[in-house]
């Protein structure tokens, strides 16, 4: 059986897939969603993508009381480097926001077990477009992903 921080990757790649440039969505990312890749060759390789992987866990509680899992995931979107780079890097968020930030499912339904991966509505946190290196061919930016539900000691697969 998939453990919960399988089953909201799954959920957070799936609606990441969504971006295809039509309707709301102001990019189209190709399908170019790709789970912890370390490289990406631009002279290759077509943009926008975005990288979705695990950043850090923190856990609250005791395993008497119960235990509470705060996983964060990081998103980086990558464009071509262009004096339009920053009007693409703006579109790609507000792209990636829109997919993420589902009003209807705040609480990532696990489509299969039909019930919330989520004790807490899914949280944007601080991201940043840094300035990018002298010569980089690519621009970025950076967005954390605040995921929180109950762990139950020893059986990291189960959902409440």
């Amino acid at each position: 059986m998939r453990s919960v921080a399988e089953r909201i990757l799954g959920v957070l790649e799936s609606r990441l897939l969504l971006i295809d440039g039509s309707g709301e969505f102001h990019m189209d990312v190709a399908r170019r969603v790709f789970l912890r890749r370390p490289t990406y060759d631009v002279d290759i390789e077509s943009l926008p993508a975005l990288f979705l992987f695990r950043l850090s866990e923190t856990r609250t509680g005791s395993p008497e009381d119960g235990v509470e899992k705060q996983v964060m995931f990081g998103l980086v979107g990558v464009v071509a480097s262009s004096d339009r780079a920053g009007i693409e890097l703006e579109r790609l968020l507000a792209s990636a926001e829109r997919a993420l930030e589902q009003t209807d499912d705040m609480y990532l339904r696990d489509p299969e077990m039909k019930k919330n991966l989520l004790s807490e509505a899914l949280a944007l946190t601080t991201g940043e477009i840094p300035p990018p290196e002298d010569g980089s061919k690519i621009e970025s930016f950076s967005l954390g992903i605040q995921c929180t539900y109950p762990h139950v000691y020893g059986e990291p697969e189960h959902v409440t």
